[in-house]
């Protein structure tokens, strides 16, 4: 014999609404039903303002002084947990665009010793070593350009580290930041306490 199957919404003959959802809940025992929750991002950021130079000490200010270099820049964020991350890098003076030798200045990004990629390029190209030393650019010669990256983060200091490309090229590491990526938490609600509540709504109708 087929089952017989009521239209949707429809109650069973004499049973309210109210007492079919009761009476699943007591059949059923413990109902668990989740409920998402956006969990809030954390981040730690740093001012640098270090000149890269590769080889070393080739970089000048906007006078055409010397203010050196060095082929690797070294520092470390910290991070609240292990997990997703973005990684973000506002830097000066990485030379780009179609007149560009080799494609470029291809400075490599390292996170916790694990290459992620390179700097974001500026979309032109300089001759000149000049940079503008601390916040900002030299216009026509250098420009900010932002990097950003997705790692996964450990908990406590994670190590960040740009390798200059050797080819003869400068450039300034200005800020840097690690922002967590949140992940939706999970709660747990038990169906017992929606029984509950409507057998309190029942007798509050009584």
């Amino acid at each position: 014999m087929a089952p017989h199957i009521l239209p949707t919404g429809a109650p069973l003959a004499g049973i309210s609404r109210e007492a079919c959802v009761r009476n699943l809940l007591t059949m059923c025992g413990t109902v668990l039903f989740t409920v998402t929750v956006a969990a809030s991002a954390s981040a730690s950021s740093i001012t640098l303002d270090v000149v890269g130079s590769n080889p070393a000490g080739n970089a000048l200010d906007p006078g055409g002084n010397n203010i050196g270099g060095i082929p690797t820049i070294t520092w470390t964020l910290n991070a609240d947990a292990s997990g997703p991350a973005t990684l973000s890098i506002v830097a000066e003076g990485v030379d780009g665009g179609a007149s560009a030798p080799n494609g470029g200045e291809h400075d490599e990004v390292f996170f916790n010793g694990v290459s992620i990629g390179f700097l974001t390029q500026q979309d032109f190209y300089a001759t000149v070593f000049n940079l503008q030393p601390g916040p900002g650019a030299l216009a026509g010669i250098t420009a900010l350009t932002t990097s950003g990256f997705a790692v996964n983060a450990l908990p406590g200091l994670n190590t960040i580290s740009v390798q200059v490309d050797s080819h003869n090229w400068v450039n300034e590491i200005e800020t840097a930041s690690l922002t967590s990526v949140p992940e939706p938490a999970t709660l747990w609600l038990s169906g017992l306490g929606i029984a509950a509540a409507l057998k309190l709504r029942r007798r509050n109708r009584a």
